[in-house]
């Protein structure tokens, strides 16, 4: 798959975002935009785009002066593809040197999502339980691969 282009999302992008979050099945997703705007506003959100379309939504949320959470939501289509060398460096970019993070924390919602968290570099850091449908996992600068390490020092 060719590198797709990664940027801030526009207001104009958060409605496609939305419907992306909605038809996939997200977790505590509100019943129309109306209500889901307030919060899309305040997420620092970014989006992999090819062809001009969005592919997949990226939002920092519940930010702190040293992490956020994220929340990745993708079109069916890119299932497993939009986690190119290319977007994941310009995303851990964003994240630790941009926002200045010291860690971005996550909480996939399938074996799937866990498996491609723990290759991208996620820890867990909270089991899976009656509180907790799937586990926590954190990153941070240290645990990213070498080949990221690099392309952020560039």
């Amino acid at each position: 798959m060719p590198n797709m282009e990664f940027a801030p999302l526009e207001k104009h992008h958060l409605q496609e975002l939305y419907y992306l979050m909605v038809q996939q099945d997200f977790p505590d997703v509100p019943d129309s935009y109306q209500e889901a705007e307030p919060y899309l506003m305040d997420a620092e959100s970014f989006g992999a785009f090819e062809n001009n379309r969005l592919c997949a939504g990226f939002l920092f949320g519940e930010r702190t002066d040293t992490s956020a959470f994220i929340d990745v939501v993708c079109a069916p289509a890119y299932h497993g593809k939009w986690a190119t060398f290319h977007t994941l460096s310009r995303l851990y970019d964003v994240a630790f040197r941009q926002m200045g993070l010291s860690f971005v924390w996550a909480q996939p919602r399938n074996p799937r999502a866990l498996k491609a968290a723990l290759k991208a570099g996620f820890l867990v850091a909270t089991s899976a339980d009656q509180d907790h449908e799937q586990p926590y996992v954190i990153l941070t600068p240290t645990r990213l691969k070498a080949r990221f390490l690099k392309a952020l020092e560039e």
